[in-house]
């Protein structure tokens, strides 16, 4: 069936200072990794020189024969040979690592390190050969690098740094020399490196996807309908942005009636409540009531999926399933206490006391933007992994950003449901590592960062939410 595609646009708040001297420190330590790895050069798997035009699969176990640097940091991976023949063709790999082993990078086997990878795509597939059912904390990445980066003849280490307690692991991939197309996105890197997907049901596992479950119940949906509803979530992930301004961009499908109207009543009989109920009224009332149509239906949504019914149908017959790149499982965590939980591509907060949901609010904790209270919840904390919210009433919070032993790394006052006052972060021995004014949301004034010893590094001035000029680092930042 045709599909539609609406773009939709979201901003959320950013705050992110990287100072000279935490540069240095990163530069200093890579070199140094560098220098360890290649003096180790014969710790790392040595794999066969690609081919023209041919795929290189690789199956390793990380931490069987090792790189060490000062006796407690581990590096593993494989080295191969550059090709005569891959003159003007990119680097193209994939691979599936455990996450105790999330640090990687490249470099020659002897000789002068230049910066290589700076960018990936998250593996959002399963792919045949290469994933296994049931396989948790896992590190999936397809990227590529120029091949002007490599010179012919010469050999290369691929390194991967232990930064966890597991002490092996098997690494999983495929790589090749290829002519760079226009862009190299998912869908060029699959075909390039022969990746074929595995089918709806692994995908839907993968995703550990409700909706997804739903739609392959063959009591509900025909087959050929849930495999397209599947494909198009895969889409709107890979279409959405996400830009360091906190700009979204992102995807939604809309697509023609299913044949089948399912019960909405049965599917929640069989698989539960919905992870968030989205009104017509609702809706409506989000457009500034400007969308007649949006009335017309109510979404049931269950994470990717939304199951659409009639407004006032009693017989809630699904009329279709829209997807979106926005999983709503993550508003519910079912804790016993009060939590609170985001979708922040649909601008959204939900708070909760268990599994009963006693505030709703869109636009909050965003810039530029009054926040839209549906339902405004009760004083009190509420929290989620990593974030705590105290609210005290009459539009006033702390927000509290956390560190994993539950220190702050960052507060920030809220009034009308807005970023008001100094927000302050800290490193992580406690000190102050920046200072921020906010206005109505957005930072407002001199932003001042802090060395861990407390010395003031760097300064920028904002306006309403605007750079007013390039930072300036206090005494050469330094």
């Amino acid at each position: 069936p045709a599909v539609k595609s609406i773009r939709r646009f979201a901003l959320v708040p950013f705050f992110a200072f990287l100072t000279a001297e935490s540069r240095l420190h990163a530069e200093l330590d890579q070199d140094t990794q560098v220098q360890s790895v290649q003096e180790n050069a014969d710790a790392f798997q040595t794999l066969e020189t690609p081919a023209e035009g041919s795929v290189v699969s690789f199956e390793i176990v990380l931490g069987e024969t090792v790189a060490r640097m000062g006796g407690s940091e581990v590096f593993d991976g494989f080295r191969f040979i550059m090709p005569d023949g891959a003159a003007g063709k990119d680097f193209v790999w994939f691979f599936n690592a455990p996450d105790a082993w999330g640090h990687w990078y490249v470099c020659p086997a002897s000789g002068p390190f230049q910066p290589a990878f700076r960018e990936w795509l998250n593996g959002d597939k399963n792919y045949e050969r290469f994933d296994r059912p049931g396989e948790k904390e896992r590190l999936r990445v397809l990227q590529t690098l120029e091949g002007s980066y490599f010179k012919p003849g010469e050999e290369y280490i691929f390194w991967f740094h232990r930064v966890a307690g597991q002490e092996t692991g098997q690494l999983r991939g495929v790589f090749a020399f290829a002519t760079p197309p226009g862009k190299w996105d998912h869908e060029a890197i699959e075909s390039a490196l022969s990746l074929k997907p595995q089918g709806a049901a692994a995908q839907v596992g993968h995703l550990n996807s409700r909706g997804g479950r739903i739609l392959l119940d063959e009591t509900f949906f025909e087959p050929s309908y849930a495999r397209n509803r599947i494909d198009d979530v895969f889409e709107s992930l890979r279409q959405t942005t996400q830009f360091q301004s906190g700009l979204f961009i992102t995807m939604e499908f809309h697509v023609p009636p299913c044949t089948t109207e399912p019960s909405l009543a049965a599917i929640r009989q069989k698989y539960g409540e919905p992870d968030f109920v989205l009104t017509g009224d609702e809706a409506r009332r989000l457009r500034d009531g400007k969308d007649a149509s949006e009335g017309d239906v109510v979404r049931s949504y269950y994470d990717y999926f939304s199951f659409e019914v009639a407004t006032g149908d009693r017989t809630e017959k699904v009329l279709r399933v829209s997807t979106q790149a926005t999983d709503f499982s993550t508003l519910r965590d079912g804790a016993s206490e009060a939590s609170f939980g985001r979708a922040p591509l649909k601008n959204l907060v939900v708070f909760h006391h268990g599994t009963t949901e006693v505030g709703r609010m869109y636009y909050f904790l965003e810039g530029g933007k009054e926040p839209v209270v549906i339902a405004e919840p009760p004083a009190g904390t509420y929290r989620r992994k990593g974030e705590e919210l105290q609210y005290k009433g009459a539009g006033e919070w702390i927000w509290r950003s956390l560190r994993s032993g539950g220190l702050a790394e960052r507060i920030s006052p809220l009034r009308n449901h807005r970023i008001e006052g100094e927000v302050e972060g800290f490193h992580e021995n406690g000190k102050i590592s920046f200072r921020a004014p906010y206005s109505e949301g957005e930072v407002d004034g001199e932003v001042v960062v802090y060395s861990p010893e407390g010395a003031v590094v760097e300064r920028q001035k904002f306006r309403r939410g605007k750079r007013e000029k390039d930072a300036e680092p206090a005494n050469g930042g330094r």
